[in-house]
Formats: C-alpha cells, sequence, structure tokens
C-alpha cells in the first residue's frame, strides 16, 4: 500500500503525543457485553500526511452554560491559544487541582475500521457491522493499549497496513464494579486482506480530520467561559421560536447543495445551538453596556 510512512515513523509520532451521541456510521463496540470481544482492522487515514497514521486527535472542553453542560473544541487542536486551557493552568498553578481539572481538555481518538468479527447487533434492522468500515471513537484505555503496543516494538510493520498488518483484539472485562479495555490487544500474527476487501475499504475511506469540530472563534468561546466562570448563568431575553441560520441555509441552497452535506442535525441539537447563540448574544450585550 501507499505510505508515506513507516513502522519507526508511526513510532515517533506517538511519542509525541499528549495522552488521554456518535452518528450511525460509527462502530458502537462498547455495546458488547462483559467478557465478549470485537475484532477489528484499523485502515489508513485517506489524508496520507497525517503522522498518526491512522487516527486523529479530537481535544474539547465542557463548560456549564445556563443549567447545561456544553461540549466546546479546544483551539490547541488547530494549533492556537486555548483561553479554556489557560484557565486550568492557572488553577493548577494557584493549587486548585479540581478546578484545574474541570478545565483541562478532554482527549478522544478517532479512527476507520473495518469490523472483521463482534457480537454487537444493529438495533433496527440496520446494516450489520461485521465487513462493513466504520468510525470508532477510541477510550483513554484503548489508546493507551496502541499506543504502547506501538512504542514497545512489540509491531514490526505498520498495524493498518493491507498485506502486513495486523487486527486488533477490542476485549470488554468486568473489573469490580466498571468495565474495563485494558486487556484489549493486536494478534500476534499478521493478515492480509484480499484485493476484493482491499477495494472496498479503499473507497471508504476518509480523510479524519474532517470529522473533527469545526473551529470556534476565540470571542464565542471566551463568551462560553466567561459564562462558566459566572456561574453558568446568563439571562437572556425570550425570543419567538425560529428557524435556525443553519435551517434557513438549507432551505435556501440548491437541492445538489444540500445532499452534499453532513446529515443535518436533529431539531434537539438545533434548539440546544440556537440556545447557545442567544447566550453568546446575551454577553456580547453586556460587555458593549460595560464600556
Amino acid at each position: 500500500m501507499s505510505t508515506n510512512l513507516d513502522i519507526n515513523a508511526l513510532r515517533a509520532a506517538f511519542g509525541t503525543q499528549t495522552r488521554q451521541q456518535a452518528p450511525s456510521n460509527y462502530f458502537p463496540f462498547f455495546k458488547q457485553p462483559d467478557g465478549e470481544m470485537s475484532e477489528v482492522r484499523f485502515l489508513p487515514d485517506a489524508n496520507e500526511s497525517n503522522p498518526l497514521g491512522f487516527l486523529v486527535e479530537k481535544r474539547s472542553h465542557v463548560l456549564s452554560v445556563n443549567g447545561r453542560n456544553k461540549t466546546v473544541p479546544c483551539l490547541k487542536m488547530y494549533g492556537k491559544a486555548c483561553p479554556v486551557c489557560n484557565v486550568s493552568s492557572q488553577y493548577y498553578n494557584a493549587g486548585d487541582s479540581v478546578n484545574g481539572k474541570r478545565y483541562y481538555r478532554k482527549l478522544a481518538h478517532l479512527a476507520q475500521v473495518l469490523v472483521v468479527s463482534t457480537p454487537v447487533q444493529p438495533e433496527d434492522g440496520g446494516e450489520k457491522f461485521e465487513g462493513t468500515v466504520r468510525l470508532v471513537q477510541l477510550s483513554p484505555q484503548i489508546h493507551k493499549v496502541i499506543h504502547d503496543s506501538i512504542m514497545s516494538g512489540d509491531l514490526e510493520e505498520l498495524p493498518y497496513d493491507y498485506q502486513a498488518g495486523t487486527n486488533f483484539q477490542i476485549r470488554k472485562e468486568k473489573q469490580g464494579d466498571y468495565s474495563t479495555y485494558n486487556f484489549s490487544k493486536f494478534k500476534k500474527r499478521e493478515s492480509a486482506l484480499d484485493e476484493e476487501t482491499i477495494d472496498y475499504v479503499r473507497s471508504q475511506l476518509k480523510d479524519l480530520a474532517t470529522l473533527l469540530p469545526a473551529e470556534p472563534s476565540v470571542e464565542d468561546l471566551e463568551g462560553f467561559l466567561e459564562a462558566d466562570l459566572a456561574g453558568g448563568e446568563v439571562s437572556i431575553a425570550p425570543r419567538a421560536p425560529a428557524a435556525t441560520a443553519e435551517a434557513v441555509a438549507r432551505q435556501s441552497a440548491p437541492a445538489e447543495a444540500v445532499t452534499a452535506r453532513q446529515p443535518a442535525p436533529s431539531a434537539e441539537t438545533e434548539d440546544d445551538d440556537a440556545d447557545m447563540d442567544a447566550v453568546l448574544e446575551a454577553i456580547r450585550q453586556r460587555r458593549s453596556s460595560q464600556v
């Protein structure tokens, strides 16, 4: 397969990493019962310049705004200074680890896999998972297993190579009162994909960076942070129900443009976004009145 990486380059990229409701095309491996296993094959990023080869890092913060948790992207994900990270650092430097941790960035990793086998069954007559390419969001436990396998030298080839790659076993076990994925692992033997499977996989590959949320403006992020720091409450004037800007754009856009977009958010999501827009507008008005 064509790639700009080898196992040593991949190991170097993983060595520099900071540790740490899914759409229908995600594989919900977490639904498998304790004591069972799913087997997957990690696939390469369609963007061959990705130094991690088959993973992309997703950073976020959770802020409390008007009694609701709001997940916002971390600006460091886009190579910029993040005001929420700065607040976290200030708390840690002041010896307040509780609030430092609360504002610290949350980390997840996104990947795409070929589902080889799984006990998880689709709901409502959906397409079966086995034999299909799906997206996955990996927990910190699973990412640590992958990270350690790559860094330890256990893998001699790229795990997502079509010919010399290795399947990954996602094991879910009960440990005390909780489930754990710490017993997940790469299989010891390499296995090659057949040509038909390779053709199918190539037709499904995505640029993993496109799965990341859109970059927010610094002003919007500071607005949500200000609301959280003020106790999470911002007074907003009552408003009549109105279509969101995104809904208006969908109505006025040509049919082919609408078709090419990602699936539209649910009504519940649109209402939430509209409420958050109202919060930001209230904050902007409050700032203007203080000038």
